[in-house]
C-alpha cells in the first residue's frame, strides 16, 4: 500500500527550482493585490487569502503538492458573478501559474514508469450444470412450503 500512495504523491506533486518557485511567489502575490483591490466582503478576501498563504507555505517544500494550487483556483472560481469582474485580472496570474505547474508536471511524468500490471490468477471454470431428460438437474419441482398461521388447505366439496 505504501509504494502506492507514493506514486500517488509523486503524480500529484512538482518538484520545482529556485526561479518556479520565485515565479510562482510573483504569481500568488498578484493574485492577492487584485484580491485586495477588489469590493470583495471582508470573509471572502480572508478565505482567498487563506487559501494563498497555504498555497505559498507549500512552495518551500520539496515537493509541491499540487492540491494547494488547486485550492486557490477553485476558491477565485466560487466567488460571485458580482466579483468576477473584478478579480478578472487575476486569473492572467493562474493562467501563468497553471502553464509552469502543467509543464513540470508533463515533464515529470514522463520519466515515471508506467503503471504495473496487475497479473489474474487463473479464472476458476466450473463444469456446467448437468441435464436430465433435458433440463438441468439442480432445479426441483418439488417446492416445499409452509402454511402461514398452522391453517390447513380446504377441501373442496364435491360436485
Amino acid at each position: 500500500m505504501g509504494a502506492a500512495i507514493a506514486f500517488w504523491q509523486l503524480l500529484h506533486s512538482v518538484a520545482l527550482n529556485g526561479s518556479e518557485k520565485k515565479h510562482l511567489r510573483a504569481c500568488a502575490d498578484a493574485i492577492k493585490v487584485v484580491v485586495d483591490q477588489s469590493d470583495l466582503v471582508e470573509a471572502k478576501k480572508d478565505r482567498l487569502y487563506d487559501k494563498i498563504d497555504a498555497f505559498i507555505a507549500e512552495l518551500d517544500r520539496e515537493r509541491m503538492p499540487l492540491q494547494k494550487f488547486y485550492d486557490v483556483v477553485m476558491s477565485l472560481a466560487a466567488t460571485g458573478a458580482d466579483a468576477a469582474d473584478k478579480l478578472e485580472p487575476a486569473w492572467k496570474w493562474v493562467r501563468l501559474g497553471a502553464g509552469l505547474l502543467g509543464v513540470r508536471q508533463e515533464t515529470e511524468q514522463q520519466k515515471l514508469p508506467g503503471p504495473t500490471k496487475n497479473l489474474e490468477g487463473p479464472k476458476r471454470q466450473l463444469p456446467p450444470p448437468k441435464k436430465v431428460n433435458g433440463r438441468r438437474r439442480d432445479m426441483d419441482d418439488d417446492i416445499p412450503f409452509q402454511l402461514v398461521g398452522g391453517l390447513e388447505p380446504k377441501a373442496q366439496a364435491p360436485e
